[in-house]
C-alpha cells in the first residue's frame, strides 16, 4: 500500500527464538522490535478490558505501556538477502503455476517416472 516501515513489532511464542527474528529483520531489511510482554494477544485483550472498565482512558494511555526488550537489526548483506528472496519467489511463483520444480533426478530417471498412465501420480488412475 506504499506506507513506509522503520520496523516490525512481533509477537507471540516464535519471539523467543533469537535466529527466528534475526532473520525475520535480515530478509525484511528492517528492525524487529521484541516486546517485553511476548503474549501481547492476552495483553491486548486485557488492555481493552481495562480501557472498558476505566482502568485507561484512551489507546493511546495503553500504547504508552508497550515496552521493547530487544531490537534486532538488519546485518545480512544484501547479495544474500536478494538471493534468499529470489529463491522464495520462485518457490512462490512454481506453487501458483503449472511450472515444474527443477529435477533432482537424472535424465532417464525423469523419463521414467513420468511414463506411467499419464495421468495425475496423486489420483488412482484406472
Amino acid at each position: 500500500d506504499g506506507l513506509a516501515m522503520d520496523a516490525l513489532r512481533v509477537d507471540g511464542g516464535m519471539v523467543a527464538n533469537q535466529w527466528l527474528m534475526q532473520f525475520l529483520a535480515d530478509i525484511l531489511a528492517l528492525p524487529a522490535d521484541r516486546p517485553v510482554i511476548t503474549e501481547t494477544t492476552a495483553f491486548g485483550a486485557a488492555c481493552l478490558a481495562g480501557l472498558q472498565a476505566g482502568i485507561y482512558g484512551s489507546l493511546d494511555d495503553i500504547a504508552a505501556v508497550w515496552q521493547r526488550d530487544r531490537t534486532f537489526d538488519p546485518a545480512m548483506p544484501e547479495a544474500g538477502r536478494a538471493t534468499l528472496l529470489a529463491g522464495w519467489r520462485d518457490a512462490v511463483s512454481r506453487t501458483l503455476s503449472d511450472r515444474p520444480a527443477v529435477s533432482r533426478v537424472s535424465g532417464d530417471q525423469e523419463s521414467q517416472h513420468h511414463q506411467g498412465d499419464g495421468g495425475d501420480p496423486g489420483r488412482d488412475n484406472p
